[in-house]
């Protein structure tokens, strides 16, 4: 088989993880034997009402036994997209990227990332990668087996007004959908497949190739077929590949004049974000139930170069509490 072919057919099994490949006869996997586990993460975020937190980091984490993972395919949805959905790293045309972070997961070098947002309310994404993208040096290594964060999800809530009125705890479910979450190893396969041996006799032998051997010129005549033995990835066994869904339970905590960025504290990081804010048009401070915002730290009605000065002297001088009336 010619080289390009060879590596167009690792690509189907990763992206189409119910797709025809081919593979040796003599690769056999013990039935029922877990192969890979897949979870999405359970954390617990404070919100205060009427705030948005741009930046909630939800873990997906990976243990695969015995295969090393070449590439995968990830798709997870949100069950309440209104309240939390998946933050936008940039849109090219219709297409919308979704945000995600690599740093110090066992995904980090991989050649190859497509993340995209798959519906409008921003509470679907699927993130697709292979650790090798066009098989030149320098070559990446696939992850080997073991255990850990496989890479963080970046989602954002909405500005939702008034939930913590009647709901002091509310739980957003993170799921993966069954049909397209898959993971290939390096030998091409699926893995997780239940795989059936198929005699593929519908195709005639190449009598003539181009001179870079990857595309058929003229074929032998119908009756000089090949005979052709496959495996096709028939089904998944769920007892081999298990993917567990995770949620985000939302704890509503009281706001704190002063509190710009919402982390419940009031410190030199509520100065940093106002000084953003005011100069860079960083984010926008939560407003919560104070007219003009947890930003308006001595309560004059705005948001400005003054409230820094008057938090700095609370932090370090031992100033006058906020007061955001």
């Amino acid at each position: 088989m010619a080289p390009k072919w060879r590596f167009i057919s690792l690509v189907l099994i990763f992206i189409l993880p119910l797709g025809v490949t081919f593979i040796s006869r003599d690769v056999e996997t013990a039935p029922n034997d877990v192969e890979v586990v897949c979870q999405v993460g359970t954390i617990t975020t404070g919100i205060q009402d009427h705030h948005i937190n741009s930046h909630i980091v939800v873990p997906v984490y990976l243990y695969n036994v015995s295969d090393s993972i070449f590439g995968f395919t990830l798709w997870v949805r949100s069950t309440w997209p209104e309240l939390l959905r998946f933050g936008v790293a940039s849109e090219v045309g219709d297409i919308i990227y979704a945000k995600f972070d690599t740093v110090g997961t066992r995904c980090r070098g991989f050649e190859f990332f497509d993340a995209r947002i798959q519906d409008a309310l921003h509470g679907q994404v699927k993130i697709s990668a292979m650790c090798e993208k066009d098989r030149v040096a320098p070559i990446k290594k696939p992850i080997p087996p073991g255990s850990g964060i496989l890479l963080n999800l970046i989602m954002e809530t909405t500005d939702a007004d008034s939930l913590c009125d009647s709901m002091p705890v509310l739980t957003v479910g993170l799921q993966l959908n069954r049909s397209i979450t898959s993971f290939s190893n390096p030998a091409s396969q699926t893995i997780g497949c239940n795989y059936v041996l198929e005699i593929d006799t519908s195709y005639g032998c190449c009598k003539t190739w181009n001179s870079t051997l990857d595309t058929c010129q003229a074929y032998w005549p119908p009756e000089h077929m090949c005979i052709t033995e496959r495996q096709r990835c028939a089904s998944i066994d769920t007892t081999r590949r298990v993917l567990i869904d995770g949620s985000n339970e939302f704890v509503c905590v009281p706001c704190e004049c002063g509190d710009a960025n919402g982390d419940q504290s009031v410190d030199i990081s509520d100065v940093v974000y106002l000084i953003a804010f005011i100069f860079s048009s960083g984010t926008t401070p939560g407003v919560c139930v104070y007219p003009k915002g947890l930003g308006d730290a001595n309560g004059d009605g705005a948001v400005d170069i003054s409230d820094v000065v008057y938090l700095i002297a609370r932090i370090f001088s031992g100033g006058q509490a906020p007061h955001c009336q």
